[in-house]
């Protein structure tokens, strides 16, 4: 990657933060602005004056479902993105269009004390997500818990 402006190699910088980095941006219809659900920073690789960024991006189980772009930018030390064009072009950033999609399975497995009382009992569940067959890792799940039945007895 080479600044048109000094015509120098672009390389990753000191700052953890002044690094090259791809981005799946999504369109807010309701905030009329974009927002982006996953980053992947590069890696350097190949020897000086000669590097190159590498990306190897699997997606994130936790990135947004549908349309959306993948876009290529660096970022400064002082967190400013900068856009990356294709060479040659001053309009034309380096992003391509894709579709984020595939159902997600979800296998549990569930373990728990048998304690007389529910303020006694533990309980764990195991959570396996899978999309095309493919184990997937670096999930966040919420849980919603609720006691629908909750027997006081008294004399």
């Amino acid at each position: 990657m080479k600044d048109a402006v000094s015509g120098q190699y672009v390389e990753k910088g000191g700052d953890e933060q002044a690094n090259v980095y791809l981005s799946l941006q999504h369109k807010d219809e309701e905030r009329g602005r974009p927002f982006v659900s996953a980053v992947q920073s590069a890696t350097e690789a190949g020897e000086a004056g000669k590097k190159e960024f590498v990306i190897n991006w699997a997606i994130n189980p936790n990135a947004v479902q549908g349309p959306g772009s993948l876009i290529v930018s660096a970022k400064d030390a002082d967190g400013n993105h900068l856009p990356l064009y294709i060479e040659g072009s001053k309009k034309k950033s380096v992003h391509f269009d894709v579709t984020i999609g595939g159902n997600i399975s979800v296998e549990s497995t569930t373990y728990s004390t048998s304690e007389s009382t529910y303020s006694e009992t533990v309980f764990i569940v195991e959570f396996k997500l899978a999309c095309q067959e493919k184990s997937l890792r670096y999930f966040s799940l919420s849980l919603s818990l609720s006691l629908s039945q909750i027997c006081f007895l008294g004399i």
